[in-house]
């Protein structure tokens, strides 16, 4: 061999294997914390009937009501509502602001508590209702204080009158459901003979309030300063009455967790004292303290301002009377309990989450341990929570008793407990909820759409309406961060604009749509009565993001461009993801015009790529000047493209000599100075990776993708069907030799490849395959050679309105493996692989959002 033909060789060799390379090589693809609120808003409801003028004649609600003034923080919301038949708004519901603030409160308060009328607990919750629900602020807890001493009365002249109760009491339990599914917890206090406690019970456990009874209004004061310290997490250090002479005191201890203490002091008729605070030192220091003091009641508040103030202070109440003291601590780290709920309701045999918002100066080396105590009382079982940015998580799954069930949560640093959250939920037999709903880790798009489908389960076995059960609300409630939000009802009766198939199949459906960026909280809340009680199952689906749906940029620098027939067609571009999400952009061209290297694009939240659009002409492209477009598309309808096409001018140069001509300076300069031995090796080099190149290509062709082609066979049959019964259908998909396949219940579809006739429903079962992605063709060719399996998977979705059912979950879509069996529209599919195919083992799960599988 010449070294003219060495050098021919190489030349030539040279340029089939960038073809080679360039053809088959295929390149690799490129903290919503939620925190409990401290800021409250308050709606006051006291109940001003004609029998108060009996059970509270000294009016002991005011007074008890202006403690609970005076203890309310600068930023709360008040509003105050007086009730006998009717209402009256004392105050509307407003910020308190400060003490000019308060003094207003507790002015417009003092005329409006005389006695008269019946008792209408109705009008006065839905006028609470309205009052918090007419407030829109963030990161505010929406509660109603209900203080009254007689049973529901709205009219004693009808009283007797044959359902007029009844109807009355049912929509009590109305306006009730509307506090439940609003998650606007009702703190009922009850005093005197007359109450209903088994209805003040109910209205607070059914909205996850608390409720009290008390054996006369003298201590109302009291519980309202448990409710407020309940409330805004501070921690009760005294709460007695004290009969006073000249040693009556108590001590006050102040140390590095406490931010504030408060006590209050409230006077019996006759009480005459002076307050006298001493330091820890036994000096007196009442400037310290902020001594608010009126004719019926003392506030003293004690702030924290440094170490210098730790230690035991001692408060000395000289004087006569007796009067009732409490005191609480307002402390620097607090732990919020936000699952369970106090007083909610679960399932028994069912695992009870426990979450606990620990906020304030978190350290290092904090912690925290839950004990929970079963119903029978036994040894409570510790559970050590798991942290996540002061987000304390776990589970408690020892729930086969009903009953009450009391858990306590321990905040340590450094195993010195340092505050303490004690609450009890109850355990009974109820219904499970169930839900197919599953937040997208990456957030969700202004515009679009999410279906959800739930269910209440009774031992695996799904409940449907009527019986013994009886659904007074079953909505999904959304809680955006600007302190809106908005209910949507689910619905069981069979309407698909509801995405229902069904109806009273027991599966309830809905749909939302996204109007605007925001955060979210989802919770889906059913009420109702199952085996005679009522019941409130909530089911928290967690925190997510809306944000609007951004904009892709496509830029070029070159309309024109000139190549040698054959040859690769390369267009740089620069790409701009301004979206917060992850992107893929699509491209497609003329199949008369050619094919395109890469069809897809994906980007990253603000990526920029600088890339290119690779086209291979079709053979018969003839040399000359050609223009076409390319189109462009977002997999997301709802992300904005910069423009929707690029048009592109090419010229076609002469084949293999016009490329060569291009070539041969180069490859000249570089072989040249090179020895005979040298260009010989690089010869046999080069042919033996034309060889690889070509022979892996081949084979990828031949047997990589052939795989796609879906093979084995359906078995279908009435669900509904004697054991005699014959197989109504058997699809074999071996004939078809296609990689996406039709099944179609509407028996006119023209595009489906089978269809079941005289079903009822129109949506269609949709068979596709997917072979994973390789980095290289080539590779990939020669492992197939060498008895590596093909990872091919089969994938099935149905088309809106239709379900899958698997193993009793609900789906819309999932992975085929070899024996699969499930359930649509009343037939059961039974599927077989295609004997000897080789495919990737995997779990035959669905990833199910939305209502919609994105598989496929």
């Amino acid at each position: 061999m010449t070294m003219r033909n060495v050098y021919k060789f190489i030349m030539i060799s040279l340029i089939i294997a960038s073809f080679l390379a360039s053809d088959f090589i295929v390149a690799k693809g490129e903290e919503v914390q939620e925190l409990v609120p401290e800021t409250l808003a308050v709606s006051l409801v006291i109940d001003t009937s004609g029998s108060m003028a009996d059970t509270d004649p000294l009016k002991l609600r005011e007074t008890a009501a202006n403690i609970f003034i005076d203890l309310l923080s600068p930023e709360d919301y008040l509003g105050i509502i007086t009730f006998d038949t009717a209402t009256t708004v004392v105050q509307p519901l407003q910020r308190i602001n400060d003490s000019a603030g308060k003094a207003m409160f507790k002015q417009n308060l003092a005329p409006n508590i005389e006695s008269r009328g019946d008792t209408n607990y109705k009008v006065a919750l839905d006028e609470a209702f309205n009052q918090l629900a007419g407030l829109q602020e963030s990161n505010v807890r929406k509660v109603v204080v209900f203080i009254t001493d007689g049973e529901p009365d709205p009219d004693s002249r009808r009283k007797n009158e044959p359902g007029f109760m009844d109807a009355y009491m049912e929509s009590l339990w109305g306006s009730v459901q509307n506090f439940a599914v609003n998650k606007f917890p009702v703190y009922a206090i009850g005093f005197s003979e007359g109450i209903r406690a088994d209805v003040l019970s109910r209205i607070a456990s059914d909205t996850g309030g608390d409720f009290k009874v008390l054996s006369d209004p003298v201590t109302l004061a009291s519980s309202f300063f448990d409710i407020l310290g309940n409330l805004k997490n501070r921690k009760g250090f005294i709460n007695q009455t004290m009969e006073l002479n000249a040693d009556s005191g108590f001590d006050i201890t102040l140390d590095e967790y406490t931010s504030q203490s408060t006590i209050v002091i409230a006077n019996r008729e006759g009480a005459a004292y002076e307050v006298e605070i001493r330091n820890p030192g036994g000096e007196i220091s009442n400037e310290t303290a902020n001594i608010n003091k009126t004719d019926k009641y003392t506030i003293i508040t004690m702030n924290n301002r440094d170490s210098a103030s730790y230690g035991n202070w001692r408060l000395n109440l000289r004087g006569t009377g007796i009067v009732d003291v409490f005191g609480d601590r307002d402390l620097n780290i607090k732990s919020w309990l936000v699952s369970p709920l106090v007083s909610s309701q679960h399932p028994v045999k069912e695992p009870v989450n426990i979450e606990v918002n620990v906020t304030g100066e978190l350290k290092d080396g904090i912690s925290a341990i839950a004990y929970v105590t079963g119903a029978d009382g036994s040894g409570a079982e510790e559970i050590v929570l798991e942290n996540e940015n002061g987000i304390f998580t776990g589970t408690y799954d020892k729930t086969e008793t009903p009953g009450t069930y009391s858990i306590e949560v321990r905040v340590l640093l450094n195993e010195e407990i340092i505050t303490s959250t004690q609450e009890t939920f109850n355990v009974r037999i109820l219904p499970v909820l169930k839900n197919n709903f599953y937040m997208k880790e990456e957030g969700y798009r202004v515009g679009e759409v999410i279906g959800i489908n739930s269910s209440l389960n009774m031992s695996e076995t799904r409940l449907k309406q009527g019986g013994d059960l009886t659904i007074t609300n079953y909505s999904l409630l959304i809680s955006h961060e600007d302190g809106t939000s908005e209910q949507i009802i689910l619905t069981d009766d069979g309407q698909e604009a509801n995405r229902d198939i069904l109806p009273n199949d027991g599966i309830w459906s809905g749909q939302i749509t996204l109007v605007k960026a925001t955060t979210a909280k989802a919770t889906l809340i059913v009420t109702g009565i199952y085996k005679n009680e009522s019941f409130v199952l909530e089911n928290s689906l967690g925190t997510y993001k809306i944000m609007q749906p951004g904009e892709i940029v496509i830029e070029r620098e070159e309309e024109a461009f000139s190549l040698i027939k054959g040859a690769t067609l390369s267009i740089p571009i620069t790409i701009t993801n301004r979206s917060e999400f992850r992107e893929t952009l699509n491209f497609a061209i003329d199949e008369q015009v050619g094919k395109l290297v890469r069809d897809k694009f994906i980007l990253e939240p603000g990526e920029t790529k600088e890339t290119a659009i690779e086209i291979e002409l079709n053979r018969d492209t003839g040399e000359g000047n050609h223009v076409f477009d390319i189109s462009l598309r977002t997999e997301n309808e709802l992300t904005v493209l910069s423009t929707d096409y690029l048009t592109c001018k090419v010229e076609v140069l002469s084949g293999l000599q016009g490329y060569l001509r291009t070539t041969t300076t180069f490859m000249q300069r570089t072989f040249e100075s090179l020895p005979m031995p040298v260009l010989i090796l690089a010869a046999v080099l080069i042919l033996i990776l034309l060889i690889f190149l070509i022979g892996g290509a081949v084979l990828y062709r031949r047997i990589y993708l052939g795989a796609k082609i879906i093979g084995g066979q359906m078995i279908c049959q009435p669900r509904i069907a004697d054991a005699s019964d014959e197989i109504s259908s058997r699809f074999n998909f071996e004939r078809l030799n296609k990689d996406k396949i039709i099944i179609s219940f509407n028996e006119k579809n023209e595009n489906a490849d089978y269809r079941i006739k005289d079903t009822g429903f129109t949506y269609d079962l949709i068979i596709t395959s997917e072979v994973k992605k390789v980095k290289s063709a080539v590779l990939a060719g020669w492992r197939t050679l060498f008895g590596k399996s093909v990872p091919v998977e089969y994938f099935i979705k149905a088309t809106v309105p239709g379900i899958l059912e698997k193993d009793g979950e609900i789906l819309t879509g999932k992975m085929l493996v070899d024996n699969d069996e499930f359930e649509s529209g009343n037939y059961i599919f039974r599927y077989t692989m295609p004997a000897g195919r080789q495919i990737e083992k995997k779990e035959a799960g669905s990833n199910i959002l939305e209502g919609r599988d994105e598989k496929g």
